[in-house]
């Protein structure tokens, strides 16, 4: 496992341009069918169980109906640091047109959305 430093970055330092934002999800488990909202088909009959798929999201002071998830997938890396990295990711189509990649951190329980760039 690899420690941090604890020193203090620099001005001249590499930070990350593309931070998540923790935001607020409500959720429904597994694949319960809801208007737009079921799963990828491409989703495991496992997989759909053990999901938390997101039906709401609040973003910018105002909540957002979850229409479709348009694609799921897993990442787990970095186990070998002092906090490794498991994340459930989803891309979903929102009310009003929008397209939001969101993750559920699968270590700390909270949400976050992705950040374009």
């Amino acid at each position: 496992m690899a420690k941090s430093s604890g020193k203090a970055l620099g001005a001249g330092a590499i930070r990350s341009l593309n931070r998540p934002k923790e935001l607020t999800v409500r959720t429904a488990e597994g694949s319960g069918r809801r208007s737009g909202g079921a799963l990828p088909e491409q989703a495991s009959e496992l997989f759909a169980k053990t999901v938390k798929r997101p039906i709401s999201l609040r973003l910018h002071g105002r909540w957002f109906e979850v229409e479709s998830v348009e694609d799921i997938w897993r990442i787990d890396d970095e186990w070998w640091r002092e906090e490794a990295v498991s994340r459930m990711y989803y891309r979903c189509a929102v009310d009003g047109g929008m397209s939001v990649t969101l993750f559920h951190d699968l270590i700390n329980g909270k949400w976050y959305r992705q950040s374009q760039g």
